[in-house]
């Protein structure tokens, strides 16, 4: 984790929108890497970000744009926030 950290520290803010696009379009997002290490307060971040900007960019009903709708669903299913999850996932 401390690369993960120090990438999303030090990555320039102009670039932060498209990078984290190219980030979802790829095999793992840095959402991902956090929520799997059960960092959920820093993924929520990362898929807030990266879901803004598919939306713009993408459209709100576009595939990538519903992932990352559905991994937010799940940071709410893996702490036990259920109804929050099926919001999500609705």
């Amino acid at each position: 984790m401390p690369h993960i950290n120090a990438m999303t520290k030090y990555m320039p803010p102009q670039c932060l929108e498209l990078r984290i696009i190219k980030i979802q379009n790829g095999a793992c997002t840095l959402g991902d890497i956090f929520r799997r290490h059960g960092r959920y307060e820093q993924a929520m971040e990362w898929y807030e970000q990266a879901l803004a900007g598919c939306e713009k960019a993408l459209g709100p009903d576009h595939p990538s744009t519903l992932d990352i709708v559905n991994n937010m669903a799940l940071i709410f299913n893996n702490q036990g926030q259920y109804e929050k999850a099926l919001e999500w996932y609705e």
